[in-house]
């Protein structure tokens, strides 16, 4: 590998450390409250939105959740991946 190009790896690789560093500040400086709020919000949306049908007919259970239970799988999918 060419000196130059050895340099300019070493630069992006030095600022893309830097990115995440002021990336990972920003992070911290979330209100912790209104992160919530908006977490509940956007759950309370998916909530309302799920029909009794869903619940009843226990669509969610079966081959094809996703036709049968759309948006109770939708809200389940969500709290999953922002729980992980």
């Amino acid at each position: 590998m060419k000196e130059g190009t050895k340099t300019k790896l070493m630069i992006m690789k030095l600022m893309m450390m830097k990115l995440m560093m002021m990336i990972s500040k920003e992070l911290h400086i979330l209100n912790p409250l209104k992160f919530a709020q908006q977490l509940t919000n956007t759950l309370l949306n998916m909530f309302r939105k799920i029909e009794s049908v869903e619940l009843v007919d226990v669509g969610w259970t079966r081959k094809e959740k996703e036709e049968y239970s759309p948006n109770l799988i939708k809200m389940s999918t969500y709290e999953t991946k922002t729980k992980h």
